[in-house]
């Protein structure tokens, strides 16, 4: 049955087996009329046969349901969750949707599910717990008591709206922040059951104090009964009206800056659109060609074949369909490898929810009570899996094993006949209850004593004993009758204070405390603890802020450090042209010539006193100008390859990078790299890169086919101008908005002295070389640019 995947399948096999029945049942009625003594055995035997094809019939009926819905159901993804209280509501929902209550997982598959979406603190609070059935309930348990506070939830959204900062300026961004924060947290209290219809005055003033002077006199003026209290609704309305207007406002501003381009230029762009127009797929697939061409293939048999291919310079290998492969007779060779690319995914998962790849980690036989985790994960991964055979299995067991596991079945060969005999083996020697028993036992008496009785060290040593609990119940052990035992030795681990204070709850003289009644205990000191170092509910944001400058503030100074170091001009080193287009290598050798500050580019003796962060890696110590593609992970290699691959990656193959400018929503020209392919009958940005430019974009439905016609939707593009950084050429495109469009290009960073490049060629991308983020595609309709 695990092997039957389409619908219609099951229906056969359910048709066939209903039909196999009703002839056995009609026969049972025809000699159950005809018998005059009731037979004993015969009813029993009937009775376990009609149970059978129940239990068979249900099966099928459910396979086929699960079938159906996993084929037509969307794919879920499930964020990652990082221990922030605002965030776990969200996730505990589509979690529990997903992963949770799927009774096609088992709980090995959960456990591993659960610990790959947990991050930060919450990781913390199991990484302790091996992924093994029994401790999945143990982990999930953590985290809701951990996590199910609604105090807590509520602390989380409040500090989220009255810390938002105030406004200096009205900005669209800001107004929108503020609006959208508020319904979000309102609508979050609300979902805690807690009453909010008498707070609107409370927080529109709260709300008040984040705005600027202009805007809070524009909100003053709009409010139609000023002696009233202020009503949320009408606030909220304000502000949306407000960033409405703003947007409009500077949509128009866009509008009127493109014309004006046109007309310099004398030539009419047939990209342009208006913000609300509605662009189809097949419209614009008719407007480009792609390169195709009818090649002779030889077959097998010495023959020959004419097909049809597609010339791709976007591509790293070369690809063929699995029906091709058949015609030709060409004999098929195993080869895994990853593909990187628009909409490129794992064909062997067909899950209606995206979850993440399962990794059973080696076992070395240290410990003895780790055999059971990896032997559950292993049965339900690999040993279940009917599509792979003994000598397959066989050879996955030993390649999972290290130290003495793999000595005690070396001696086994690679085959079939192997497999069970090793598994036996092995359970023989680890699966003694005896010595499990044992090392749960003095993992227990060897817990570290806690000296300071933090909430992080409370939390640790209740999850620890549930953990051992839980596993000698596994083990049909009375844990049940252990109380007296087990808190001797719990209490032995705790601080005094702890101590005295669980005595001090209860009158213990005449009653005996259970186990439960500790850890219930110490959950709740830990969560006392913790909220007692909360952070406060409300900064008082009237107070003056100090603002910190790079060096002393000199006149003298200021002005040297206006003056440009590279061209003489005057103005900063960051707005220059010039610097701008220099290679990375030239940059810094400028910059450390000139001795200008790596973080703000300024000239000044003292230690720079801004904060930025490069908007490429997000780190404090260098410009973004100055930012090395790459330089974070040469040390590791990247074996993914771009878009269509099945090659090793040690390829020489690479693949046609370009860097240009682009203009954002202000004017100014920034530097992007991108990659042209003329396999691609449209032009792609990262979502990143319009984010960077500040542009707004505007509908547009597309949709993309790419390996194996899997269909990828997208629903906004933008509108951009680029500029040759050697020619007077620029171009206006439209590209379709995608989160990712490829893996950073090269792979690796390699060395070219041995490139034989002629002197009078200016290369498109000097620092080809060098593995750099693909920010844009350029399509075939920009195949004239190459």
């Amino acid at each position: 049955m695990d092997i039957i995947t389409e619908k219609w399948e099951f229906q056969d096999i359910l048709k066939n087996l209903e039909s196999r029945w009703s002839g056995i049942d009609k026969v049972h009625w025809e000699l159950d009329s005809e018998s005059d003594s009731s037979n004993g055995q015969y009813e029993k035997t009937f009775s376990e046969h009609e149970r059978t094809y129940n239990d068979m019939k249900k099966a099928l009926n459910s396979k086929k349901t699960f079938s159906h819905r996993e084929k037509t159901t969307p794919q879920m993804e499930v964020p990652n969750f990082h221990g922030n209280y605002h965030q776990w509501v969200c996730f505990k929902g589509l979690f529990t949707e997903a992963i949770h209550s799927n009774s096609f997982l088992s709980n090995a598959q959960k456990i591993q599910f659960l610990k790959s979406k947990v991050k930060g603190e919450a990781e913390r609070l199991i990484q302790h717990l091996n992924i093994s059935s029994d401790n999945y309930s143990i982990c999930w348990e953590i985290l809701q008591q951990r996590y199910n506070n609604k105090k807590m939830i509520f602390s989380s959204h409040m500090n989220i709206l009255l810390n938002l900062p105030v406004m200096q300026q009205a900005s669209v961004n800001h107004i929108k922040r503020i609006h959208d924060t508020t319904q979000e947290t309102m609508n979050a209290i609300k979902n805690l059951g807690t009453d909010v219809t008498s707070w609107d005055p409370l927080i529109v003033y709260i709300l008040c104090q984040k705005l600027d002077s202009d805007t809070h006199s524009e909100y003053m003026k709009s409010v139609k009964q000023p002696r009233e209290l202020p009503v949320l609704s009408e606030f909220l309305t304000f502000l949306e009206s407000q960033f409405t207007s703003m947007e409009a406002s500077r949509r128009k501003q866009d509008n009127s800056n493109q014309k004006q381009r046109q007309n310099v230029n004398d030539t009419p762009s047939t990209n342009q659109r208006n913000s609300n127009s509605h662009v189809t797929q097949q419209d614009e697939a008719n407007k480009i060609l792609l390169s195709t061409a009818m090649i002779k293939v030889q077959k097998v048999d010495g023959t020959y074949q004419t097909m049809r291919a597609l010339i791709d310079q976007g591509s790293q290998t070369s690809l063929i369909t699995e029906n091709a492969a058949q015609q030709l007779g060409l004999q098929r060779q195993k080869c895994k490898e990853f593909i990187s690319g628009i909409g490129a995914k794992d064909n062997t998962d067909s899950r209606c929810i995206k979850l993440p790849r399962i990794n059973i980690q080696p076992y070395d036989g240290r410990e003895i009570s780790g055999f059971q985790p990896f032997i559950d994960l292993f049965t339900a991964i690999i040993d279940k899996d009917v599509k792979l055979s003994d000598i397959e299995k066989m050879y996955y067991l030993k390649t999972l094993l290290k130290g003495e596991p793999l000595q005690i079945i070396e001696g086994l060969a690679v085959s079939n006949e192997s497999y069970k005999p090793a598994l036996q083996l092995l359970t023989k020697r680890y699966c003694n209850p005896h010595l499990v028993i044992s090392t749960h036992i003095n993992t227990l008496l060897d817990m570290p004593s806690i000296q300071r009785g933090t909430a992080q060290q409370l939390r640790e040593i209740t999850s620890k004993i549930r953990q051992q609990l839980s596993a000698h119940k596994t083990l049909n052990q009375p844990t049940d009758k252990w109380d007296a035992i087990l808190m001797c030795i719990v209490t032995r681990k705790l601080d005094p204070l702890t101590v005295r204070l669980f005595h001090s709850e209860k009158d213990y003289a005449t009653v005996m405390p259970t186990l439960n009644e500790l850890l219930e205990f110490l959950d709740k000191r830990a969560v006392s603890i913790e909220v007692s170092f909360v952070s406060p509910m409300y900064n008082d944001k009237s107070k003056p802020k100090s603002v910190t400058l790079a060096g002393t503030i000199d006149p003298k100074k200021t002005a040297a450090s206006a003056h440009c170091t590279a061209c003489n001009e005057s103005h900063r080193l960051y707005k220059c042209p010039k610097f701008v287009l220099m290679s990375i290598d030239k940059k810094l050798e400028h910059v450390n010539k000139n001795k200008h500050c790596v973080i703000c580019l300024g000239l000044h003796p003292q230690k720079c006193r801004y904060q930025f962060k490069c908007n490429i890696c997000k780190s404090k110590d260098h410009n973004t100008l100055l930012h090395v593609e790459g330089k974070q992970d040469e040390h590791k290699e990247n074996h993914s390859v771009s878009l269509h691959s099945y090659k090793a990656p040690q390829t020489k193959v690479l693949l046609p990078t370009v860097k240009f400018l682009e203009s954002d929503a202000s004017g100014n020209r920034v530097v992007v790299r991108g990659l042209l392919d003329s396999g691609s009958q449209t032009s792609l940005c990262t979502s990143r890169l319009a984010d960077r430019l500040g542009i707004q974009p505007f509908n547009h439905e597309k949709n993309i086919l790419t390996l194996g016609d899997r269909l990828n939707k997208t629903n906004k593009a933008i509108n951009i101008t680029i500029y040759s950084l050697n020619q007077n050429f620029k171009a206006d495109i439209t590209c379709s908005i995608v989160n990712q469009i490829t893996a950073p290009m090269p792979q690796r960073k390699f060395e070219f002295s041995s490139f034989m490049i002629p002197k009078n060629i200016t290369l498109a991308d000097n620092e080809y070389n060098i593995p750099g983020v693909i920010d844009v595609l350029l399509g075939a309709e920009m195949s004239s640019f190459e």
